[in-house]
């Protein structure tokens, strides 16, 4: 009857009457290597940072049957060893973390530098300790593994910043939630940290500079003489001096204007006549300032206006409208790259597809992509022409809100010059 191996360590077991006059050679093989090596063999293995494979080899030495295995090399990848059932010890002596597994299982991460007990159960491994009944350190566990770092309350404290019992340490400011019963306090909190300094009401409206008819009035109106602005909500049953139908012209303008002289901040929507300064205007027949003006007949400055009928540099009863973009630059620049902008409005960048052919692109994007672009350059030669939304082989090629696309043309084809401009209207 042949040899057959154990399950897990390979270990050789000699078939009854085999190896006649070399079973000990064997049997030597099997207590003096192989099981020494099981027990308390030791180690290295250089891991090369990818996958790394070790085995149990039947009637052989392997690097997996050892006890402690110490992993050189490099880390960051994976330990794959036999599913057999087996004791290891592993220390990472490399700078990162290796997974030490059963192929196609999860395994387990030994970080760089650590010393861990793990266990193959025969389908992957596991951490072998889960429960220790009692452990006493030889040094403190600092706070980077989960301790403190010290060995007495006191010093666990000052390692954590935080202030002793009788509160000292760990200067600076605290804020401290109270919840449940606390009890009092040896004495008034000063008003200086935060408190009233006084164990009554009236007490802490004296320290607070709040006592009522000295400080603040009282509720009938008494005491504390000056002038108060006071907001007034629910019922009110008499104010004693108040704005009347009869005295409002001393405190407001009315309807006509009149009343009240000085300077007004005023908002006025629907319809104004006239309007000297308005912050926003829907109908304003004369705006000398409007910052937002949806329709203004005559407009001197207006910041946003939709449709202004009069600017003051414009004749005639026909709307005018402002370019929403332009820009002027230098079109001789390397394709593939963004061209130089001498000026520009509401442009962030001019890029060269090809020798006059460009991509225009906003700063600020337009509603939609129904705008309307023109276009004109210096050339030594005639038939001077720009062609929006195209590109040099005549595609078209639709504009977006954020950038467009055009050409420029001579009677020869498609040109570049230094002096390129384009204005955007919509």
């Amino acid at each position: 009857m042949a040899s057959t191996y154990s399950t897990n360590l390979g270990i050789e077991l000699i078939g009854t009457g085999e190896q006649s006059g070399t079973w000990g050679t064997t049997t030597n093989t099997n207590l003096g290597t192989l099981i020494e090596q099981a027990i308390s063999g030791y180690a290295q293995y250089a891991c090369t940072g990818g996958t790394d494979t070790i085995t149990i080899p039947d009637g052989a030495t392997g690097v997996a049957r050892n006890m402690y295995l110490e992993l050189t090399g490099t880390g960051g990848g994976t330990l794959v060893v036999p599913a057999k059932k087996k004791l290891y010890f592993v220390y990472n002596a490399t700078a990162s973390a290796i997974t030490v597994k059963v192929s196609g299982q999860t395994g387990v991460s030994v970080p760089a530098s650590a010393k861990m007990v793990l266990v193959n159960n025969g389908t992957d491994v596991v951490n072998a300790v889960n429960y220790l009944a009692a452990l006493t350190l030889g040094t403190a566990l600092p706070i980077a593994s989960g301790g403190t770092g010290a060995t007495s309350a006191s010093a666990a404290r000052t390692a954590l910043d935080v202030p002793q019992t009788n509160g000292t340490g760990a200067s600076g400011t605290w804020a401290i939630n109270i919840s449940g019963s606390a009890g009092s306090l040896s004495s008034t909190l000063a008003v200086a940290n935060g408190g009233t300094g006084a164990t009554t009401a009236s007490g802490a409206r004296t320290n607070l500079g709040l006592a009522i008819g000295t400080d603040v009035p009282s509720p009938t109106g008494t005491g504390a003489s000056g002038t108060w602005g006071i907001n007034i909500s629910g019922n009110a049953a008499t104010v004693t001096n108040g704005i009347t139908t009869s005295n409002i012209s001393s405190y407001a303008p009315g309807l006509t204007g009149s009343g009240a002289s000085g300077t007004w901040g005023i908002n006025i929507s629907g319809n104004a006549a006239t309007a000297t300064s308005a912050t926003t205007a829907t109908t304003a027949t004369t705006a000398t300032n409007a910052t937002n003006a949806t329709n203004a007949t005559n407009a001197t400055n207006a910041t946003n206006a939709t449709t202004a009928t009069t600017l003051s540099t414009a004749s005639g009863s026909a709307p005018v409208y402002g370019a929403r973009a332009w820009v002027r630059f230098d079109g001789t620049g390397t394709a593939g790259t963004n061209m130089t902008i001498a000026a520009s409005g509401n442009v962030a960048s001019v890029y060269k597809n090809s020798t006059g052919d460009y991509t225009v692109t906003f700063n600020t994007a337009m509603p939609d992509a129904n705008y309307a672009v023109f276009g004109s350059f210096h050339s030594g030669v005639g038939g001077c022409n720009v062609s929006p939304f195209m590109d040099t082989s005549g595609n078209y090629i639709a504009p977006s809100a954020s950038s467009f696309r055009l050409i420029f043309n001579t009677q020869y084809g498609v040109s570049e010059t230094a002096y390129l401009f384009i204005v955007v209207f919509r």
